[in-house]
């Protein structure tokens, strides 16, 4: 219940702020980025974003798959999540928050595949290189969401990625 709460005020303060704030174009970028996920040990990972962004607000789809350790009992993790940025104006670099919801899929090995619910909440970067690149350096916190034999085998992974973007 208190998550649901969490959803809805962060929904309502993106939609206020949306309203309060004057028109701007939306640009939009496509990011490809790679990184490292963790949880119970580090690993690579890699995915794509794509998204729209005013001066302050932004929103974009991102697909992220983190891969396997079986020696050490870490599994594939896959996600497909709705992300909403609130960001710092500038045309050189910008500082965001990040936060959505969307899916998960776990998989270790052939025995043990889960599916769910996942939200994420983080921060980031992105430096300007040349007019229409941008590099990418983004942090985020995953929820995976899950109970009893639909339980994930860790909660909370974390991930960290360099990403180029690029203007569209």
């Amino acid at each position: 219940m208190a998550q649901r709460m969490k959803q809805i005020l962060v929904t309502g303060l993106l939609t206020a702020l949306a309203l309060a704030g004057h028109a701007t174009p939306a640009r939009a970028d496509l990011t490809a980025f790679f990184g490292l996920g963790t949880a119970p040990v580090n690993r690579q990972t890699h995915g794509f974003s794509i998204g729209a962004n005013s001066k302050i607000l932004g929103g974009e789809f991102e697909w992220g798959n983190t891969s396997d350790d079986p020696a050490h009992g870490a599994p594939t993790v896959r996600t497909y999540m709705f992300n909403g940025l609130l960001q710092t104006p500038g045309r050189h670099s910008q500082v965001y928050v990040i936060g959505g919801w969307g899916r998960y899929r776990e998989t270790l090995g052939f025995t043990s595949q889960i599916s769910g619910a996942a939200t994420n909440v983080g921060f980031g970067v992105k430096v300007g290189l040349l007019p229409l690149i941008k590099l990418r350096l983004d942090y985020r916190i995953f929820n995976l969401r899950g109970t009893g034999a639909n339980a994930p085998l860790f909660k909370t992974p974390k991930r960290f990625y360099v990403g180029i973007a690029i203007g569209l």
